[in-house]
C-alpha cells in the first residue's frame, strides 16, 4: 500500500476494557506490508538471547532463515543459531537493522525473529504503548501538521489500542496503523502525545471504532452507507462536509490508465458499471462482468491491489475505456470514512482545538 499518511484503516478490534491506560506493551509485525525479509543486518550492536546463550551481536552481523531455524552470520560464519533470536539495544539504546540491503530502521524495545517460509524471516517489535503511539501518530501525520491535528490523531491511535486484546499482533502498514518505530518519532509528536495521554474517544460509554483516512477530497462518507453495513451502524460517522483540505496534495483529480488487456484479465467483459453512489459520491455498488454486484470499497480495493495504490488513491472514482487504455479518476486518497487528516489539518490551522477536530468527524461521540 502507499505511504499515504491513513489511507487504509479498518479496524474492527475486540475490545477487552473501556478505557486505555499507559504502561503496557504492544506487539508489532514488522515489515508487514512488503514480502518477508530474508536477511537482516544489524547497523548496531544488539543484546541477544538465541539457542539458551546471552551474546552481544556486532554492528555488521547478518540474521537469516536456516532451515527453519534463525542463524546469525558475521563475515559471512555462522556463530549462533535457534528457533528464536531476541534482541535489544545495549544499555537501553535502541536496535537499529538493515532489511534485504534496502530498508533501514530503528526500534525501542524488545525485537524478536523467527523463520518463517521460504527462507524468509518474521519480526515482531514489542514495544511501549506510548512509544507506539508517538510513532504512528508521526507515520500517519504529515510532516508540519498542527500540534492540534496530532493530538486528534493521537486520541484515535489510543482508542484502537484500546479495543484490543491483550494477545493481538499489530502490523506495521496503514492495513491497521503507520508504524516506522523511532525513525517516525519527531520532538513535536512527543509533545501532542504526552498531552492527551490516556485520552480515548467513546460513543455510549465504549471506545468507538476508529476510521481515518488521508483527504476525502470535499466531503466524508457515513461508514454505514460506504461500508454497507446494517441499519444503525456507527451512527457517530455521518457524512460531512468537509472543505478544510484543499492544501492536501490529492484535493486535485487524479488520472492514470491501465492497459485494457490488463484490466480485463481481472474483471472480464463487459467493462465494469458503477451501480449506485453515495451522497458524497462515491460509488457504493459496482457491476462486474453480467451479474456480479460487489461494494464500491471492494472494487477500490480490488484495483489498488492489482495495479497499484496510485492508479486510483481516492475512493470517489470514475473510468471509461479509451482506446486499449482503461483510464481511471479519482479524488482525495483514501477510504473517505472517518476523520479527513489533511481536513484535521486545516480544521487546526484555522484555530480549533482538538476536541473540535475530533467532534467534526466523530458526531456524538466523548473524549475521556
Amino acid at each position: 500500500m502507499p505511504r499515504t499518511p491513513g489511507i487504509l484503516l479498518v479496524v474492527m478490534l475486540a475490545m477487552v476494557q473501556p478505557a486505555w491506560s499507559s504502561k503496557h506493551e504492544v506487539c508489532v509485525h514488522l515489515f508487514s506490508s512488503r514480502s518477508a525479509p530474508g536477511k537482516i543486518e544489524l547497523l548496531s550492536p544488539a543484546q541477544a538471547r538465541i539457542g539458551g546463550t546471552e551474546i552481544v551481536f556486532e554492528r555488521g552481523s547478518e540474521i537469516r532463515a536456516s532451515r527453519s531455524r534463525v542463524a546469525v552470520f558475521r563475515k559471512k560464519r555462522e556463530i549462533a543459531e535457534g528457533a528464536i533470536l531476541i534482541l535489544h539495544g545495549v544499555n537501553g539504546a535502541r536496535t537499529e537493522l538493515r532489511v534485504d540491503d534496502s530498508v533501514d530502521r530503528s526500534y525501542r524495545g524488545t525485537i524478536r525473529i523467527a523463520a518463517a517460509n521460504a527462507g524468509t524471516l518474521r519480526v515482531l517489535n514489542d514495544v511501549q504503548d506510548t512509544d507506539y503511539i508517538t510513532s504512528v501518530v508521526g507515520s500517519e501525520a504529515p510532516p508540519g501538521a498542527p500540534l492540534e491535528m496530532l493530538k486528534a490523531q493521537a486520541i484515535l491511535s489510543q482508542t484502537i489500542l484500546s479495543r484490543l486484546t491483550d494477545n493481538a499482533i499489530l502490523d506495521d502498514s496503514t492495513q491497521t496503523q503507520g508504524y516506522g518505530g523511532f525513525n517516525s518519532e519527531r520532538p513535536e509528536i512527543r509533545a501532542a502525545a504526552a498531552a492527551v495521554a490516556g485520552k480515548i474517544l467513546t460513543y455510549d460509554g465504549r471506545p468507538a471504532t476508529i476510521y481515518f483516512h488521508s483527504t476525502c477530497g470535499g466531503r466524508t462518507s457515513a461508514a454505514k452507507d460506504y461500508f454497507a453495513m446494517k441499519n444503525g451502524s456507527l451512527p457517530y460517522l455521518k457524512s460531512v462536509p468537509c472543505k478544510y483540505c484543499k492544501d492536501s496534495p490529492f484535493w486535485k483529480e487524479t488520472i492514470r490508465t491501465v492497459s485494457l488487456k490488463d484490466w480485463k484479465k481481472v474483471f472480464g467483459e463487459p467493462l465494469p458499471v458503477v451501480a449506485d453512489r453515495d451522497v458524497a459520491d462515491r460509488p457504493v455498488t459496482v457491476v462486474v462482468g453480467e451479474t456480479l454486484r460487489e461494494t464500491g470499497y471492494a472494487f477500490w480495493l480490488n484495483v489498488g491491489k492489482r495495479f497499484g495504490w496510485d492508479k486510483m488513491p481516492g475512493s470517489r472514482f470514475s473510468f471509461k475505456q479509451s482506446g486499449d487504455e482503461v483510464e481511471l479518476k479519482s479524488n482525495g486518497a483514501g477510504h473517505g470514512v472517518g476523520l479527513c487528516q489533511w481536513g484535521a489539518i486545516g480544521l487546526a490551522r484555522a484555530g480549533k482545538k482538538y476536541p473540535e477536530i475530533i467532534d467534526y468527524y466523530y458526531h456524538g461521540c466523548k473524549i475521556r
